[in-house]
């Protein structure tokens, strides 16, 4: 889409939320996490903007849920064909680079934890 964007994606069956985070996690960046921070950062994104749900009856959005972790010195990106790059940016860079408010409101209070636990 050639936008900046966190790594996303949906459930399967019925994974939890932390479940799909993981998996998704590995499945884009090649790196396996088994500890997450669960934002509370949420929001409504409308179904249409899925192509997989556009004709699903019963429901018009689905909540976007944000988790973070911690990236290791060792650990290696391995970005799977639904990305074309990534870049290391600081708070500033990145929350300008951002197009999705959802996104930046989660960075955010990432942020403010992080300063909480200083």
């Amino acid at each position: 889409m050639g936008i900046y964007q966190f790594l996303s994606g949906g459930g399967e069956d019925n994974e939890s939320f932390l479940e799909a985070a993981k998996r998704e996690t590995f499945e884009e960046s090649g790196i396996a996490v088994d500890k997450f921070i669960e934002l509370e950062t949420k929001s409504s994104i409308p179904k249409k903007v899925f192509a997989d749900f556009r004709d699903e009856k019963g429901f018009y959005v689905i909540t976007e849920h944000s988790f973070a972790y911690e990236l290791k010195e060792n650990d290696k990106i391995k970005l799977s064909k639904e990305h074309s790059g990534c870049q290391w940016m600081n708070y500033q860079e990145a929350t300008d680079s951002l197009k999705y408010d959802s996104n930046k409101t989660a960075l955010w209070e990432l942020r403010e934890r992080i300063r909480s636990m200083k």
